[in-house]
This record gives structure tokens, C-alpha cells and sequence, in this order.
């Protein structure tokens, strides 16, 4: 909590102003002629400062009488949230500090009630009340400096908290939410015949709207391992716009929404190295599509990550699915990947990432196999207050027994998709440490099965966390 204690050179100011008090007091009693009265201001400094120099006896009188005259003098509010932190009553000093924001105006007054309410939610053991008034802090701080200390006491209060939580959302115009077909035509390569698709085959624009809350909390850690257990939600909505509805009236949106629902626990462990280190992991969960469950499935992972060089780092990830398609059979999924990052001098990043999968559905047509590779570049300052990404990406799927109704096509499926990511971060717009994002994707697909060639231009509006 020492953190949060002013300066040492505001303290001398304060003992001054504090000494220069009572000079005034001695020498009112003395020779009245010579006393003048604090203005209104002048009062309000002296009581802030005084409450933070731990100077009860001078703040509570001056903070009474303030708020005498307005209950909602936030200068005293934030001297009685300082005292009461003092005497031990956090309830009370939240309470008192979260009043004092409420009515504060002025920027690095309300900086000092956000820091002083994150103190008290902190002795109060109010967990998520910590962390958000931690954030409040680090936006509203003045000064760089005062704003690193913000964000280095909430990575100490996020090491210290056996919780964890990450929210992403998103809403994304899409010209293509269906991932339809560009023609309206069928072709397959290697088949004379030509089909023709129903509208809601085709591209129908739209909107997409996604969010997913993660949650995990640590039970175990010693000083080379962790124990976690973990939780997650995700869902998501589709809605069609006036084209597309008229395109496909009969077309029902609610058949493209999806749930997924997971708990599990996973270990972490330090080997080695400093850095290195190797993470196992297993879930339980369901999806469902369209309001219907489409499976149940059992997961186990390893996960490894170890830096080769004070600037270059790998990680790696084994995966294993079981599922079982509620009645309609089994399957199982098989995943690897790998990537490598490079940090430059100055904060800009370099990633790259590769990724295989095998899947074996009851569905014989869904049987797949899939490779998919990503490279990202991030600027390391930002751009006119924008924090800057941009990635490109290929994929090249394989369905081996794929048919169309009772034609197969020769060689199975084969897709080949291609993409490219901006994304953009507006850190001078900021809330609780949080900043709204853009990403605009454009993506393609070609397939020998004309259905499956696809494009799409995407927005995505979302919120990024700062620190």
C-alpha cells in the first residue's frame, strides 16, 4: 500500500502548510488584526493534503466543516476516505472514496479518489472492486509516471488475486455471415454437371455479434508450479440484414447462433530454464448450433513455451478432442501447432504461427484434414494515440470422402483460404483501462466445390485492455 503514499517532497509541503497553520492559529490568538480566514480553495488543498500526511487532527475538522456546509464536497470526501483507511474502517473509506469520484471534476482529483477507493476495495477484500478501481486509476493518472505505478500495482494485486477473468467482445458487420457461395451456381471440378444453389447457400450479409467470458481461479502454486481451475462461456448471434432477408425470407438466422460452455483444470509447471515452461490442461464441455446440442466433448492438452533468446521466444501445443454427437455417433479432433515471436528493440513484434488438425466426424462428408499458418507484425508505439497490428494468414483443408448428395466428388474437397487482418487500438479513448478496437479483414476461400468459394469483407468493433 506504500505505493499509494504521496511523495516524500509533498509531504515536506504539506508539514509546511500543516506548520503554517498553526502559526496562523497562534497568531490569531495573539492579535486578531493580524488573522485571516482560508478561503474555500485554500481549505480544500489543506484538507487533502493534510488527510494524506496522515494528519487526522487538522483534516477531520476542516473535512466536517466543509461538508457541513456540502455534503458533497468531494476534496472532503476523499480526505475522510484517507482517514477512515487510516483508523482501519475500509468499508467506510470505500464508501466515502467512491463518492468522492462520483462528484469529483477535476481530472487528478478524481485520479486520487479512483487510488484511494482501489486501496480500500483492496483492504476490504472486494476483489473485481480492486481491479476496476486499479484501472479508473491508470486512465485518470496526469502524469506517465503516476500511470506506470497504477499499472504495476494492478499486475501485483492481479499476481497476488487467486482470480482471473477475461471478457471479448465483438460486433462485425460481414458482407457474408453465412460463409455462402459468391455464384449462385454449383459447379464441382471434374463433374459435368452444374447445380444451383438455394439463396441461403449464397453470401447474405449482416451482423455478427460474439462475446466469451473466461474465468479460472488458482488453487495451488508453489514457486515452480500453479494450479488452476478454469471455466469458459461464449456465444454468439446472427442477424441479417433488409437484403439478405429478402434475398432468403424462409431463412431463419437463429440457425447460425452457437453456445459453448467449458470447465476443467490445468497445471502449470517451471522447468528447466528460467521462462520455460510446460502447461497441462483438460476440459469438459458442449456446443450447440442453432439451439440444438450438436456435441459433448472431453479435451487434454500440452502446452510448452520456452525463450531461446532474450527476444525470441517459441511455444508449442499438443491437443486431443474426444466427442460424442449426441446419439448420432462419435468423433475426435487431433491438433498441433507452433509458433515463434521476436520482440524488437523499441516494442514492435514479429509472430508467426503454424497449425494442424485432423478430424473424424460420424459424418464421413466432415472428415477433414486442415493446415493453417499466420504472420503478425505490431508496431511498438502507437500511431496518433492508435495502437497498430496487421496479419496475413493461408489454410488448406482436405475432406478426403466428400460427396454432394449421391455424387462424390473426385479427390474429395479441397478449400484454400487466404486473409488479411488490420487491427487498430484507439488508446485515447479509455475506460477503466479498457479501449474500444477495429479490425477489417477481408477474406477468401476457392474450392473445387463452387459452394465452398467464398469472400467476405469484415468490421469488427470490440474492447482491448491497455494493461
Amino acid at each position: 500500500m506504500s505505493r499509494f503514499v504521496p511523495a516524500r517532497r509533498l509531504e515536506v509541503r504539506v508539514r509546511r502548510l500543516i506548520a503554517a497553520l498553526f502559526l496562523t492559529i497562534c497568531a490569531a490568538g495573539a492579535a486578531a488584526a493580524q488573522t485571516r480566514a482560508l478561503t474555500l480553495e485554500e481549505t480544500r488543498v489543506l484538507v487533502v493534503r493534510a488527510a494524506f500526511a496522515g494528519q487526522p487532527q487538522i483534516a477531520a475538522p476542516l473535512a466536517a466543516a466543509l461538508l457541513k456546509q456540502d455534503p458533497k464536497d468531494e476534496h472532503a470526501l476523499v480526505a475522510m476516505s484517507a482517514m477512515y483507511l487510516g483508523a482501519g474502517d475500509a468499508g467506510q473509506s470505500y464508501r466515502n472514496g467512491r463518492l468522492a469520484f462520483r462528484n469529483a471534476e477535476d481530472q487528478e482529483l478524481r485520479f486520487h479518489a479512483a487510488r484511494m477507493t482501489a486501496i480500500a476495495a483492496m483492504a476490504d477484500n472486494r476483489t473485481i472492486a480492486t481491479q476496476f478501481w486499479l484501472r479508473r486509476a491508470g486512465d485518470l493518472a496526469p502524469t506517465e509516471a503516476q500511470r506506470a505505478r497504477a499499472e504495476t500495482n494492478y499486475d501485483i494485486f492481479q499476481a497476488r488475486n487467486p482470480w482471473r477473468w477475461r471478457i471479448d467482445a465483438s460486433v462485425t458487420p460481414s458482407s457474408n455471415v453465412n460463409g455462402g457461395s459468391e455464384t449462385p451456381y454449383n459447379i464441382i471440378d471434374g463433374v459435368p454437371l452444374v447445380g444451383f444453389l438455394t439463396p441461403d447457400a449464397q453470401a447474405l450479409s449482416g451482423w455478427i455479434a460474439q462475446g466469451r467470458l473466461d474465468v479460472s481461479y488458482r488453487f495451488q502454486r508453489t514457486a515452480r508450479s500453479q494450479s488452476d481451475a478454469t471455466a469458459s462461456v461464449y456465444a454468439k448471434r446472427v442477424r441479417l440484414s433488409d437484403d439478405a432477408q429478402a434475398k432468403a425470407p424462409g431463412f431463419d438466422a437463429g440457425d447460425l447462433s452457437a453456445e459453448e460452455i467449458t470447465v476443467g483444470l490445468r497445471h502449470s509447471l517451471a522447468v528447466g530454464r528460467p521462462g520455460q515452461i510446460v502447461q497441462l490442461a483438460g476440459r469438459i464441455g458442449q456446443y450447440r448450433q442453432g439451439g440444438e446440442t450438436a456435441y459433448n466433448a472431453l479435451t487434454g492438452s500440452l502446452r510448452f513455451v520456452r525463450p531461446l533468446t532474450e527476444r525470441l521466444r517459441f511455444s508449442g501445443l499438443l491437443e486431443a478432442e474426444a466427442r460424442d454427437y449426441s446419439g448420432d455417433g462419435s468423433g475426435r479432433v487431433l491438433r498441433a501447432s507452433a509458433g515463434i515471436s521476436y520482440a524488437f528493440p523499441g516494442g514492435s513484434r514479429l509472430a508467426g504461427s503454424v497449425y494442424v488438425g485432423d478430424t473424424v466426424q460420424p459424418n464421413t462428408n466432415f472428415d477433414n484434414r486442415a493446415v493453417y499458418g499466420k504472420l503478425t507484425y505490431s508496431l511498438g508505439r502507437p500511431v496518433m494515440d492508435i495502437r497498430v497490428a496487421a496479419s496475413v494468414g493461408a489454410s488448406l483443408s482436405d475432406y478426403p470422402d466428400y460427396s454432394l448428395g449421391f455424387i462424390p466428388v473426385p479427390g474429395g474437397r479441397q478449400d484454400e483460404g487466404l486473409f488479411v487482418d488490420l487491427d487498430l487500438t484507439f488508446e485515447q479513448i479509455e475506460y477503466a483501462g479498457f479501449s474500444p478496437s477495429l479490425r477489417v479483414r477481408r477474406q477468401q476461400t476457392t474450392s473445387n466445390v463452387s459452394r465452398f468459394t467464398t469472400s467476405e469483407w469484415a468490421v469488427s468493433v470490440g474492447i482491448q485492455s491497455n494493461f
